[in-house]
């Protein structure tokens, strides 16, 4: 499904990009929480190595972009009636938005199943949503979504709605910084 990878692609860069220039370096530290699902854990060695560890990852080795694994932020994401956690995100201001980013950033060069990753694009300003581009990496599998939502008036949590772009799936979930 090359469409549908590429579309991932560019919604993960999105979403990325838009805190590249910000001043934490999403570095994993040997501490780091693990971006994997811990509310529905992979139930194969083949699943568990395509997640991995948010800090098992290195930014600019084997296609992983940026990776965003020791900050505080947690997001709690239901794919198809499947639940997930994902933690040690973090949550800037940058180029007009707030985005919330956890886990590993990926590009088209990644060989295998996406690791685990939430990224949100949002206004910097809190109350409803609608057109958001995010982009959910869960089990293996990446959901491109174009959402809506509510954030809350401190910028310290939020909740998202939608479908994936180029697919049936439905994703859910909160998000707190």
């Amino acid at each position: 499904m090359r469409g549908s990878h590429t579309v991932h692609t560019v919604v993960l860069l999105a979403v990325a990009l838009a805190t590249a220039g910000c001043g934490s370096s999403g570095s994993p530290s040997a501490a780091s929480a693990s971006a994997g699902s811990s509310a529905a854990k992979p139930t194969s060695a083949a699943a568990a190595a395509a997640t991995g560890s948010c800090g098992s990852y290195t930014a600019g080795k084997d296609g992983v972009i940026r990776t965003f694994c020791d900050g505080p932020a947690q997001a709690k994401v239901t794919v198809d009636g499947h639940s997930h956690v994902l933690k040690g995100g973090t949550c800037e201001s940058s180029a007009g938005l707030w985005s919330v980013n956890i886990g590993v950033v990926t590009g088209a060069d990644h060989k295998g199943a996406p690791p685990d990753y939430f990224g949100a694009n949002l206004p910097l300003k809190g109350g409803t949503f609608s057109g958001a581009d995010m982009a959910v990496d869960v089990g293996g599998k990446a959901y491109p979504l174009n959402a809506s939502g509510t954030v809350s008036a401190d910028r310290k949590s939020g909740t998202f709605s939608g479908k994936q772009i180029l697919g049936d799936a439905t994703v859910t979930g909160s998000f707190t910084c």
